[in-house]
Order: C-alpha cells, then structure tokens, then sequence
C-alpha cells in the first residue's frame, strides 16, 4: 500500500502540479481512511482489498470522523481526496470500488457575511486621508475603490476594471462583468456615487 501511496502524490506533485500543501493535504486524508480501514477491515490493507470496501464501510469512516468532531468542510475534503485516490487505483492497479462514488459529501455550513461596524469604517477612512496628505486624489481614489467593494459587493478585479463609460452618466445600476464572464446588475448607492465623483474631480488623468 506504501507504494500505491507514494505514487499517488508523485502523481499530484508531478503531473497535477498541486502545491506540496495541497498534496500534503490530500496524503493525510488518504493515511486517515487507511488508519480507519485498518481497524474496520481487522488489518492493513492491500490495494486490492480497498475494492471491497462498500457504502457501509464509507458512511462508518464519516461518522469516524464526525466522532472525532472533524469539521463537515474538513471530511468533505478528504471524501474528494479519497474518490481521487480511487480513481488513481483504478487507472494503475485494476483496483475498481462504484460505492464510493454512491456517497454524497457532509452539507457545509454557509458563513454569513458580518456587517461592518461604522468605527471600522472611519478608521479605515481616516488611515486612507492620513497616510496620503501629499496626494490626495490617491486617497480619493482609495476611498473610491473600498467603498465600491463595501458598498456595491464588487470583487476586487471587478472594481478596478471599471471605465468612464460605464459611470459617466450616474446610471442607478452597474452592470458588472464577473468571474466567468458572467453578468450581473448591481445597484449603486449614493454614498458610493459621491465617493466615485470626488475621486474624478480631483484625479490628474482621465481614467477612473
């Protein structure tokens, strides 16, 4: 199994190009369902013995995990690290297991956003003016940009691609073009727009 093992990362670092984080990561999920199957199974397995593991086998290494208290985002992971591991088995060692491909990833929880408190927002206002007293356009500009990203929920690249022609004539929507090239409608607020029109009053060229 060692073997199987140190191919598979050879694969990942050498042929995938992951980072060695990323297939550090991927090598403790694979060592921690091998450790579980270990005990499950009554020894340590061989490549052909991961064939048999069924969907019990599967379920009872998540509720392992969850046992542990494990993350859901962290056992999500290893589930993908291990279909990986999988289909690495199939392609080099004739070592074909459908049940895995029958288990569904824990549900993650969604974060929700925190709103910002308002002294953060004076304080970051007031670092912006202080540390550029002999450019004020570039604090202008600054503030611009952060309250397009606060303000608009713009990504970062999305603020920054933003042209005179898309606000010149003050339209109450932006249409922004995402990560994709996806499009969406993104309504403006005037605290930004006065941001927006300052920062062009003051700037010493004619891009935004």
């Amino acid at each position: 199994m060692e073997n199987a093992v140190a191919e598979f990362l050879e694969y990942l670092s050498g042929v995938k190009n992951y980072s060695p984080h990323t297939t550090t990561a991927y090598e403790t999920d694979i060592r921690d369902f091998l450790n579980f199957y270990a005990q499950y199974n009554g020894g340590a397995p061989f490549p052909s013995d991961l064939s048999r593991a069924d969907t019990t086998c599967f379920r009872a290494f998540l509720a392992n995990r969850q046992k542990r208290g494990l993350a859901p985002k962290s056992t999500a992971r290893a589930l993908s690290s291990l279909r990986s591991f999988y289909k690495f088995l199939a392609k080099n060692y004739a070592v074909k297991n459908d049940a895995i491909s029958l288990i569904s990833s824990p549900k993650v929880p969604r974060n929700l956003s925190k709103s910002i408190d308002p002294i953060d927002i004076e304080n970051m206002h007031g670092a912006i003016r202080a540390t550029q007293t002999h450019e004020p356009w570039i604090a202008a500009r600054d503030w611009a940009l952060v309250v397009l990203l606060f303000g608009c929920g713009l990504r970062i690249s999305e603020a920054l691609s933003l042209r005179n022609r898309d606000v010149v004539a003050r339209p109450d929507i932006l249409r922004i073009l995402g990560k994709g090239g996806k499009e969406r409608l993104v309504p403006v607020l005037p605290a930004v727009w006065g941001a927006i029109e300052k920062y062009m009053a003051v700037r010493p060229c004619g891009n935004i």
